[in-house]
């Protein structure tokens, strides 16, 4: 099943990110050659990276950056048979479960991300 398959590879792609980088502030300024290099970044690293993973796998996602209960801040939602879910690589990475922002509904993701902003979709 296609959905299926596209469920698990947003899954595998989430885990990958949370077992192979870590968070490090100091990496703000980072292009994403010395993000994937020094495997230490930020959220707008993560969600790229993640949005990427997904563009190569014909996956629909999107890129967002706005504000969430912390700061300015970076995640993503895909389409999955035609539903809109939340994912944040970033919280599953700095968070105690790597799947507790994973493959959220807009009112669930809103709950732990309170009233986020959009800035920016692509």
């Amino acid at each position: 099943n296609e959905n299926t398959s596209k469920r698990q590879a947003v899954e595998l792609f989430n885990q990958y990110i949370c077992d192979n980088f870590t968070y490090d502030m100091k990496c703000i300024n980072y292009n994403m050659l010395d993000f994937l290099n020094g495997k230490a970044g930020v959220c707008h690293h993560f969600a790229k990276l993640f949005d990427d993973l997904c563009y190569i796998c014909g996956i629909e996602c999107k890129y967002i950056t706005g504000r969430s209960v912390q700061d300015g801040h970076a995640w993503n939602s895909v389409n999955l048979n035609g539903q809109t879910l939340y994912v944040d690589t970033t919280w599953n990475l700095t968070g105690w479960d790597d799947e507790t922002y994973l493959l959220l509904d807009e009112s669930t993701f809103n709950l732990s991300h309170g009233n986020y902003k959009i800035n920016f979709e692509k």
